[in-house]
Parts: structure tokens; C-alpha cells; sequence
């Protein structure tokens, strides 16, 4: 049977389905390029095999309307077309769904280790899915309305990376970095390298530890307090890096240099950088005075 990648794929795929139960086996080829052309071979087929025209017709009116109710409208699925962050969390979320229910093994193309980390092998894989749905308790598009419900709840009141983007750096890594230090990753998802996978990582990542405690909020209320302290911080240190031209500088220094160093920053109440920046400026000073 060939599968086409537009949304007529599922629809050819249903229509088969439908045709097969009633003992008509009529499989797709590379010749029908869109459902239309597949329904009207179709038509001609069980017409010269005997079938009224407008039984075959009405029979073709029946499974349009039964897979509108049934699958979800392309326009229904643009909520995570176009957002890899919500593509990877729709993944999540569907794969752990078919575990519970134990048919994962179905849907096996979804598992973290078969899965790449793409936006668009992910948005094939759902839709993939969706063509070949395995629960019975509910239909794709009542899935799939459910989850789009939650990823927009998700995004409004839950949104705590909103505000995480720099221009000039790097903050996708700092953003991973910290949520792999700061709390216990239950995705074990692979995470891509580009700015976007990793913002989808981290979406991901989050979202699924926060429902993993929710039994806990005040565990969730802390690490919001910490995230937000650190991003802050980090954000004067972009600020700074940017305004201020800042340089790295690598050297080494004795301990007693390092303990004079922590206990100046201390008592002072700034940086180790503003210490040094300090001292430099100080003996720039006196030799140029001279």
C-alpha cells in the first residue's frame, strides 16, 4: 500500500480499511496521486464488479463523514506543525499514552531510541501515528484536541522559559545545563544541537518533570524561585559581557592569592571579577601617577 505524506494519506488508508471490511480489496498504488484520484478508481472498480453507482457513492459519503469525526483536520494539527518545542512534548505525551494502554509496540517508530531528534521526523511520525491509530478507548481527534488544549494551557500559565533569549549568546546551553543540574530528567529523549532542539528539549524536559510533581507543588514552587534567581543573575552577566566588552581571562593563582581574592569579593560584597578589575585599576593608576 503506498503512503502518501499529505493529509489524503490518512484518508486513502481509511477508505482501504472501510473497502476491506466489506470484503473489497482494493489496495492504493503509485498511480493515485491524491484521494480523488484513488475514490474514482475506486468507483470504477466496484461499478464493473456489479455495485450501484450510488451505493458506491453513498458508501463514499459515509466514510468521508465518519473520518472527519474521526481524524483530526490538518488545520486541527498546526498547533505542533509549527512548533518544534510542542511537536517533541506531543511525542512525549503520545508514546508514554500507548505505554500505558501497553501498544507501544505499534507505534514502536515513536520510541526515544527510534525517533531523531527533528521537527519534521517527529510532525511525520505523529501524523503517522494518527493514520494507523492503535487506542481504541478514543479517536485521534479527541486526542488530539485534548493535547493541543493542554500544550496552549501549558504555554500560558506555565510558559517559564518565555523570557530565556539573547541575541549575541548562547543561553540554549546555559538553559539545558541548568535544568540537567537542578532537577531529576525523567525524558530520555535525545536532544538535537540546534538552538531550536535544545529549547525543545528543555520545554519538554520541563513540562513532563513538572507533571511528574505536581503531587508536590512545593517542590515545583522552589525550583521556580531557583530558576528564576539563576536566570537573572545570568542575565547581568550577558548584560555585562555585551555592554562591557568582557574578555575571559584564564590564569592560575596561588591559594593564598584565591583566599585573598574570596575574602576582599566578601567583605566588599562584589564580584571576583570587580576585585581583580579593581586591583588592575589601582596599579595602572600608581604607575601612570609616577
Amino acid at each position: 500500500m503506498v503512503k502518501l505524506v499529505s493529509n489524503g494519506r490518512g484518508k486513502i488508508s481509511y477508505l482501504e480499511k472501510r473497502l476491506s471490511d466489506k470484503n473489497y480489496h482494493l489496495p492504493s498504488s503509485s498511480a493515485d496521486k491524491d484521494y480523488h484520484t484513488y475514490q474514482q478508481r475506486v468507483l470504477r472498480s466496484l461499478i464493473s464488479a456489479g455495485a450501484a453507482e450510488q451505493a458506491v457513492i453513498t458508501f463514499f459519503a459515509e466514510t468521508e463523514q465518519l473520518y472527519a469525526e474521526t481524524f483530526p483536520s490538518e488545520n486541527e494539527l498546526e498547533w505542533y506543525h509549527r512548533d518544534p518545542r510542542a511537536s517533541l512534548w506531543l511525542v512525549c505525551e503520545l508514546y508514554e499514552e500507548l505505554k500505558s494502554y501497553r501498544t507501544e509496540n505499534s507505534a514502536s517508530y515513536l520510541s526515544p531510541t527510534s525517533l531523531q531528534p527533528a521537527h519534521n521526523v517527529r510532525v511525520d511520525a505523529i501524523r503517522r501515528c494518527i493514520d494507523d491509530w492503535p487506542l481504541m478507548l478514543f479517536t485521534p481527534a479527541y486526542y488530539m484536541k485534548e493535547k493541543s488544549i493542554e500544550w496552549a494551557e501549558l504555554m500560558d500559565k506555565h510558559n517559564l522559559f518565555k523570557d530565556v533569549y539573547a541575541k549575541q549568546v548562547d543561553v540554549c546551553s546555559w538553559l539545558k545545563k541548568h535544568l540537567q543540574e537542578n532537577t531529576i530528567i525523567s525524558s530520555n529523549r535525545i536532544c538535537g544541537d540546534s538552538p531550536e532542539e535544545i529549547m525543545a528539549w528543555c520545554y519538554t524536559s520541563y513540562f513532563i518533570w513538572r507533571k511528574n510533581n505536581l503531587h508536590s507543588p512545593d517542590t515545583v514552587e522552589l525550583f521556580i524561585r531557583k530558576f528564576k534567581s539563576a536566570w537573572s543573575t545570568q542575565k547581568n552577566r550577558i548584560k555585562n559581557k555585551v555592554e562591557k566588552n568582557l574578555k575571559p581571562l584564564n590564569v592560575n593563582i596561588s591559594q593564598k592569592a584565591h583566599d585573598i581574592l574570596r575574602y576582599i569579593a566578601t567583605e566588599e560584597t562584589i564580584s571576583n571579577d570587580r576585585v581583580i578589575e579593581s586591583a588592575l585599576d589601582m596599579l595602572y593608576k600608581s604607575k601612570a601617577g609616577k
